[in-house]
């Protein structure tokens, strides 16, 4: 999928997460930090196999559901939030490694697939990567996702004074 698909569609989800854990905890202004944070990791993983590499294609380190370096980065970064609260560290690690495999996924609808495990290859359907119709509609979801969580924890903050 194009970029606008998944970024929108990221940010969606994590904007959703955020608001669905600043119901049970009160974030304020982590609330934010952890909406930038979620999109330069999901940034970060995309430029690691597009910019350093020389074979510009997703690989086993960075685009599957078993990807070592996918855990650690959700476990890293559930270890650093854990400073602010434990409930919120293990919710920033789950909901991290969550928004890897939803872009996972994503990539997953391309012609050229995902590593499932190291040298394989696995795709849901052989979608063009520049399918106007399916990247609309995924970059629309996304938005309308992100409107309506930020809504929502809008009036959750007005609900809290």
């Amino acid at each position: 999928m194009k970029k606008n698909a998944h970024v929108s569609t990221s940010l969606g989800f994590g904007l959703l997460s955020t608001s669905i854990l600043n119901l049970f905890v009160s974030l304020n202004v982590l609330y934010f930090i952890l909406i930038i944070v979620f999109y330069i990791v999901g940034t970060l993983n995309d430029w690691l196999d597009f910019k350093i590499s020389i074979r510009h294609e997703r690989r086993f380190l960075t685009h599957s559901p078993l990807s070592p370096l996918l855990i650690l980065i959700a476990m890293l970064m559930g270890l650093i939030f854990a400073i602010f609260d434990t409930a919120i560290g293990m919710f920033v690690g789950f909901m991290t490694y969550l928004l890897f495999l939803l872009h996972v996924i994503l990539d997953s609808l391309n012609p050229s697939g995902v590593p499932l495990f190291p040298y394989t290859r696995y795709r849901i359907a052989n979608i063009p990567y520049d399918d106007s119709l399916l990247n609309s509609l995924l970059t629309w979801s996304g938005i309308i996702i992100s409107i309506v969580s930020l809504s929502w924890h809008g009036a959750s903050l007005m609900m809290m004074t």
